[in-house]
């Protein structure tokens, strides 16, 4: 199978073009404030170096939770290449792609900062093969993620509550991201591009 994956749940966005489970092509670059002018040249760009992205037999972008702009930029340039090509589209988890990137193995809590004191998380436990959800995403102070009883928080960014003795740094994979999709995409298919939105939680759930 062949994939585009993005992921941009973050300033930092990770590209990749994976096919047969192995990346051949991958690109990461600092997003900020410019995310719209590089990710669909920078896709284009990759393909010169794989294969035109009409050829992909899937493409996978980030759920959420993330990075607000980042979300819906990748979700809009996903559909654009859905609607031009027919190839299929699947969102998958942000918080669950570091946690199969991170590997670190029993109940893991994968986040990404939220701004203001916040941090997105979900738990997963992640003793087989791909990560299954035990608590699902929401907010939560760095506090109360210290308080939890897990055997690793993963992330990019460690919140100061946290000893670092508990912590793997994990930046956004776009090919752990690919792994997910194509589980989702043999599971249930492909996503209705009309109603697909990306997930955020909203910070009356912290």
């Amino acid at each position: 199978m062949r994939i585009v994956a993005a992921e941009t749940s973050t300033a930092r966005a990770s590209l990749a073009f994976v096919e047969g489970g192995e990346v051949v092509a991958s690109r990461s670059f600092d997003a900020t404030a410019r995310l719209s002018q590089v990710l669909i040249p920078t896709i284009e760009d990759m393909a010169r170096e794989a294969w035109p992205v009409g050829e992909a037999d899937l493409i996978v972008v980030p759920r959420g939770p993330g990075s607000f702009t980042g979300l819906r930029v990748a979700m809009a340039a996903a559909k654009g290449f859905a609607v031009i090509t027919g190839v299929p589209v699947v969102a998958a988890s942000a918080l669950e792609a570091l946690a199969l990137a991170a590997g670190a193995g029993g109940r893991t809590v994968a986040l990404l900062d939220a701004r203001g004191g916040l941090f997105f998380y979900a738990a997963y436990d992640c003793s087989g093969e791909f990560p299954v959800e035990v608590e699902p995403a929401a907010l939560a102070t760095g506090e109360r993620l210290a308080a939890m009883e897990v055997d690793a928080f993963v992330g990019p960014a460690r919140p100061a509550a946290l000893r670092e003795g508990r912590w793997v740094n994990v930046q956004p994979d776009a090919g752990a991201l690919a792994a997910l999709g194509a589980r989702a995409y043999g599971l249930r298919g492909g996503e209705d591009v009309a109603t697909l939105r990306p997930t955020y939680i909203k910070r009356g759930q912290a």
